[in-house]
């Protein structure tokens, strides 16, 4: 997951108060934005019953910027979780999970999981 939006504004701006000038990096980590606590109650809590409209996440980004392939992402999931349901009972840790983060990326290097 991209964590990181990079932007450079062409012309002097104010966000939030905070005067930015043409031509400077601006950095929008949306990694934050998903789990802001202003808009999200328990928002480091994984809530599968959360409406989508509630959800107002950043994952895939927006508009002319949003993620080219977040339709086939979103469909593999649903495949991936759909079968996994059906199949099994039970999903749990079948050991310690690893993670690779940097300021670009949230990623599991290793998830094992045992499934019955």
């Amino acid at each position: 997951m991209e964590l990181i939006i990079t932007r450079f504004p062409n012309e002097d701006i104010e966000i939030q108060g905070v005067p930015i000038p043409a031509g400077s990096c601006v950095k929008y980590p949306i990694g934050a934005a998903n789990r802001d606590p202003a808009v999200f109650e328990n928002p480091d809590e994984f809530d599968y019953h959360r409406p989508p409209d509630a959800s107002r996440n950043l994952t895939f980004g927006l508009g002319t910027h949003a993620c080219a392939g977040q339709l086939l992402a979103r469909a593999e999931t649903a495949t991936i979780l759909g079968l996994v349901a059906e199949r099994y009972s039970s999903v749990e840790l079948a050991g310690e999970p690893s993670e690779v983060r940097t300021d670009r990326l949230v990623a599991f290097d290793k998830l094992p999981v045992r499934l019955s």
